[in-house]
């Protein structure tokens, strides 16, 4: 443990916290990409409608995410126009990070035996190698990302405030320090959880420091207690609420390419991979774009699959057997797959991103400062040993340079990560953007079209191409371009999110008042036949829901009303309901409006996060209510 007197002695990990300071600040000067718009953007209604409002209205996963989306409302101001702000708070999240993955290692460090060196050598090695590693680079500096920072900084503490509560040298019989700590513990795992759903594996972190480094500590009574409350609890509300989800992951894998147990197979493989770029960081090697990786469909298609399972199983196995020999290999490993278990298993995520290792790798640098001493040992020779750490270390803060000045060259940045991932729909989508900003729309237009020879069903070129012309160039479409697009519409392919996103950017600009050179009747008619396109279905909702809009825009009051209907009929929300309210309100058709509303709140009525984020709208509809039926009794 560090106590008050001896930070001095620690001199070196604060060099390492000032270089890795000093290595992300040119990231800093950086844009926003992809999700950061779709998450952040919402920031415009904070100054309006309040806090409480993005908060909870913000769709980022099962838990809402509130306290990630917390630190976003608190910094509205900076939004759109300063992402350095919002990448400078994800940097001191990163730096905090990595203060507790130096505590926890000083902690762990007593129960290596034998280590060779002193614990704060080890902590310095680990948390050194885990600070400046480039497959963070993306993870701290894509500000979205802030979600997995913050779930790993409350992690990290709730392990850290664990290992200091149930101290063997320390025994815990004070009855406030146990209060205490168990409070302060259950409260980085709400606090973790509640920034990202990973940090329900904080219990399941602590069982992997049990069973291997402390494995030989006796344990009170007290203490197992304490476990089957705190740690064993918790992991049984996780295991019901997931198989009480599970028929709707089922399900929701009819949106994909892949099956289950497609991804299962294919999760192997990325693993592997993910391996492969921890132990050997190549300077091509990352990327945001991972949409074109290809899923396995057996167990020899491809190969690569059988061998990733089997690697992957003697990792595990080795990792059993050597429990005893070398805990700190089995911890490494144990930490490893723990962490991946939500992420890169059944559930239906994309197959790949490098954020999903931020905090396992922590399991596997583990293992890696413990093989560097091994080496030094070996070496019998400090200052050669020294020498190659120093130089290992060196190579990979060069990478990491590498990739953190990629970010700040957006131009440079697109391409590169385009030549990494050539079939990449996300890789080529950036670069059609990049020719966009740049004023170059016939040449947007001809790269939004590649993505037709990946996948030839994709409507999403034919969209951008028709928003490009007649929102930028002022052009109008005739006739037969509007049937092309039907007929495409109704046969397109689900190939990912991005042709809803742009007809609602583009149903947004139109609320607006821009872009008064598109049809918008024939717009309508076109989000429709994609609303109604099966492999759509999972986005429906949101397309009649943009179809309303639209409709209230040219006065087509019934035909919104349906639209706005089949919305909730499909995908019942809040907004949706408002939308409707608001539409029936103007038409002055009151009972329905008072049916809509009522029918709301009937469904909301025990969800708090419904009533914190639209109290203050159900008052102003209900005060505009009350007022319309009035005026018309007098009438």
């Amino acid at each position: 443990m560090i106590s008050k007197n001896s930070w001095y002695s620690h001199w070196p990990f604060l060099l390492v916290l000032m270089l890795t300071l000093a290595a992300y600040w040119i990231g800093l000067d950086s844009r926003f990409l992809l999700d950061d718009f779709s998450t952040i953007a919402s920031l415009v209604d904070v100054e309006r409608n309040g806090y409480f409002y993005y908060i909870f209205t913000n769709n980022s996963g099962p838990s809402g995410r509130p306290v990630s989306l917390l630190t976003f409302a608190l910094q509205y101001s900076d939004w759109p126009t300063n992402p350095q702000a919002f990448k400078a708070v994800n940097l001191a999240i990163h730096l905090f990070n990595g203060i507790l993955i130096y505590l926890v290692t000083l902690s762990l460090s007593r129960y290596i035996r034998p280590l060779g060196v002193s614990g704060k050598w080890f902590s310095l090695l680990v948390a050194g190698l885990w600070l400046v590693h480039p497959i963070h680079v993306n993870t701290v500096l894509y500000v979205v990302q802030r979600m997995a920072l913050l779930t790993t900084f409350f992690t990290l503490a709730g392990l850290y405030t664990y290992l200091r509560l149930w101290d063997p040298e320390y025994p815990t019989s004070n009855r406030k320090k146990l209060f205490l700590g168990s409070v302060l513990y259950t409260s980085c795992l709400l606090l973790a959880v509640f920034s990202k759903e990973n940090g329900i594996l904080l219990p399941l972190f602590i069982l992997c420091v049990e069973f291997t480094l402390l494995n030989d500590v006796k344990r009170s009574a007290t203490w197992k207690v304490w476990i089957g409350i705190f740690i064993l609890t918790p992991l049984i509300l996780c295991l019901i609420y997931l198989a009480l989800g599970f028929s709707d992951v089922i399900e929701n894998y009819a949106m994909r390419s892949y099956t289950m147990t497609d991804r299962l197979m294919t999760e192997a493989r990325v693993v592997i991979i993910y391996l492969e770029h921890l132990l050997i960081p190549n300077p091509s090697s990352f990327n945001l774009f991972h949409d074109d990786f290809t899923a396995s469909k057996g167990l020899l298609s491809p190969l690569t699959t059988l061998f990733a399972i089997m690697a992957i199983a003697l990792m595990l196995i080795s990792a059993f057997i050597l429990r005893k020999k070398s805990p700190a290999y089995t911890f490494g490993i144990c930490w490893f797959f723990t962490a991946h278990l939500l992420e890169s298993t059944y559930l239906n995520l994309e197959l790949y991103f490098e954020h999903r290792n931020y905090l396992a790798s922590f399991g596997i640098l583990f293992i890696v400062a413990f093989a560097m001493i091994g080496i030094r040992r070996i070496l019998n020779s400090t200052r050669v040993a020294n020498t190659l750490i120093g130089a290992i270390y060196l190579a990979i803060v060069m990478v990491t340079l590498s990739e953190i000045t990629l970010w700040s060259s957006p131009v440079e940045q697109t391409l590169e990560w385009k030549r990494r991932s050539p079939q990449s729909t996300r890789a080529i989508l950036e670069v059609g953007d990049l020719h966009l900003r740049m004023g170059l729309y016939n040449k947007a237009i001809m790269t939004y079209k590649q993505i037709t020879n990946i996948h030839p069903d994709d409507i999403y070129p034919q969209i951008q191409s028709m928003t490009i012309k007649s929102c930028i160039k002022g052009e109008i479409l005739n006739h037969d371009e509007w049937n092309l697009l039907y007929r495409k519409a109704a046969k397109a392919k689900w190939n990912g999110v991005a042709p809803v996103v742009t007809l609602d950017q583009l149903t947004v600009r139109l609320l607006k008042g821009d872009c008064d050179t598109i049809n918008i009747y024939a717009l309508i008619q076109l989000i429709v036949i994609i609303a109604t396109n099966p492999d759509f279905s999972h986005h429906s909702a949101q397309l009649h829901e943009l179809a309303a809009l639209l409709n209230g825009v040219i006065g087509e009051a019934e035909a919104a009303i349906e639209n706005a209907s089949k919305a909730i009929e499909e995908r019942p929300s809040p907004q949706r309901y408002l939308l409707k309210l608001r539409i029936l309100l103007d038409v002055k058709k009151y009972d329905e409006a008072r049916d809509t509303l009522d029918t709301m709140k009937r469904r909301y009525k025990n969800d708090i996060r419904f009533h914190l984020a639209y109290g203050n709208m159900i008052g102003y509809f209900e005060d505009r209510l009350v007022k319309g039926q009035a005026s018309e009794n007098n009438n």
